[in-house]
């Protein structure tokens, strides 16, 4: 799978890279394997690359950034409850592994996107939602 690296793990936009060599995340549980066809890109993932944001990743992504996307399911994992099927639009946020093809995530963390919205504005809008989610 490919994804977004930064050479020597922190610095400017220069050091970015296509890497081809990343393994696919693996599908388990109640989380969904995604197609990503866009990601968000925010001032934390900035801040992120170059060394200046104290947020570790969890073990699901590796080392790829990335916390916004939105994409096409592809597959769940064998305990989902949720009504997601294969080849349905959502959009989602994640706790890192969205610069990538492919992101597996929990169900919790997905919602449908909308026919009207694209998959590039619909991956601006997770984490000010979820955000809002929270102070309401």
């Amino acid at each position: 799978m490919r994804a977004i690296s930064i050479r020597n793990g922190k610095g400017n936009a220069d050091e970015m890279f296509v890497d081809d060599s990343v393994p696919d995340p693996e599908l388990r549980d109640d989380y969904i394997l995604v197609r990503i066809k866009a990601f968000g890109l925010n001032r934390m993932d900035i801040m992120q690359r170059e060394g200046r944001y104290p947020y570790k990743l969890l073990p699901e992504s590796g080392n790829i950034m990335g916390v916004e996307f939105g994409g096409l399911v592809e597959a769940k994992g064998e305990n989902c409850k949720s009504d997601f099927k294969e080849g349905d639009r959502v959009f989602g946020l994640a706790y890192g592994g969205a610069y990538a093809e492919k992101i597996a995530v929990s169900e919790k963390m997905l919602m449908h996107l909308p026919a009207n919205l694209s998959f590039e504005i619909g991956s601006g809008i997770p984490e000010v939602y979820h955000l809002q989610c929270s102070f309401t």
